[in-house]
């Protein structure tokens, strides 16, 4: 099995119409400090997959 490394980044927090909209960015990564690519990352009912530089970028919506 492979150790996998995630790194998150919240931005860019925007308020429209009583509803939030959150940017999620992030990376994963083996135990060796290389990219893996085609990770399903799963927030809620949000899913990406991550590019071939195991980067991703979630945009979630959250109403109050």
């Amino acid at each position: 099995s492979r150790l996998v490394l995630i790194a998150f980044l919240l931005s860019n927090v925007i308020t429209v119409n009583a509803s939030e909209i959150f940017t999620i960015m992030g990376r994963t990564l083996a135990e060796d400090g290389k990219a893996i690519a085609n990770v399903n990352v799963n927030v809620g009912d949000y899913k990406v997959t991550t590019d071939k530089t195991g980067q991703f970028e979630l945009k979630l919506k959250i109403n109050d």
